[in-house]
């Protein structure tokens, strides 16, 4: 099976007539009827001028115009899999290209790997949505909706190794189709706009000695402030904090505490009790 254009056919000029009917055109086709001497191993083609302008046209048996909504540009197809290691995305990865960064799950949607989980890499909560913000997994992955394969374009460009890939806007930032509906558009305008130089992931490449790293929960029998609390015992000598960032991840009640911190000012061993500043703004239940 190979493909000729009406260019190739002749002295290459585009074959034009009045109405713009016959401009050139792209055709597959097929031929060879006739066995090979060994059809588990045929010949390897060559270059010769019999082979590259003649042979083809004489075991021509059939051919089919290629018309535009005939071709897509594709890319190797993941299908997004429990339990699988997937590569974060970054430009400056050698050996991108040859890397799961990217996955369709089974809704024909099309995701980008921004960030994999730093336990153990394996992705366990598929990713869903098709809007333009980060979606974030409950298995520690980041991903990024990049578009949704339509039921028409897979039915002719998905096979089980390839899958479409295709850009709606023009490389200068003009939009190539204006009345495109689909949540590609709404992608690509939102990264062109109001996420163009956004930071959304970062990735540390050096990641220093010698940090303290505590985990643990707000204890009882203290009377917590807007800038005290007391932690769980560290083990560690007076003030050996003091310069380090508190940050509350999670609360039981209603706080609003999540998501605040402040940097450690005093910490005193013998009562676990640390002093941040500033001073936040909640209420503790």
């Amino acid at each position: 099976m190979e493909a000729f254009d009406e260019v190739s056919t002749t002295s290459g000029a585009a074959i034009t007539d009045s109405s713009g009917l016959l401009n050139t055109n792209m055709y597959l086709f097929i031929g060879k009827v006739t066995e090979w001497t060994d059809d588990t191993a045929p010949p390897t083609p060559t270059d010769s001028v019999s082979n590259t302008v003649y042979n083809h046209w004489r075991d021509m048996i059939a051919a089919k115009k290629i018309g535009s909504t005939d071709v897509s540009h594709v890319c190797p197809r993941y299908n997004w899999t429990s339990g699988t290691n997937y590569f974060a995305y970054t430009h400056a990865n050698n050996a991108l290209f040859d890397q799961t960064f990217y996955v369709m799950t089974e809704d024909y949607n099309v995701y980008k790997c921004l960030s994999n989980n730093n336990t153990d890499g394996a992705s366990t909560t598929k990713p869903t949505g098709t809007g333009t913000s980060i979606v974030a997994t409950g298995d520690g992955y980041k991903w990024k909706f990049m578009y949704q394969i339509s039921a028409a374009r897979a039915l002719k460009f998905v096979t089980p190794s390839y899958m479409p890939a295709q850009r709606v806007r023009k490389a200068n930032a003009a939009i190539a189709n204006t009345s495109d509906s689909s949540f590609q558009y709404d992608v690509e305008i939102a990264a062109n706009t109001s996420g163009n130089g956004a930071i959304e992931v970062s990735h540390v490449t050096a990641g220093g000695t010698a940090y303290l790293f505590e985990t643990g929960v707000v204890q009882s029998g203290y009377t917590e402030t807007t800038t005290t609390c007391k932690i769980v015992g560290t083990g560690l000598a007076d003030s050996t904090l003091v310069g380090s960032d508190i940050y509350f991840i999670s609360e039981a009640g209603s706080s609003g505490v999540t998501g605040k911190g402040g940097t450690i000012t005093t910490y005193v061993a013998s009562t676990d009790v640390v002093t941040w500043t500033p001073a936040l703004i909640f209420h503790w239940s």
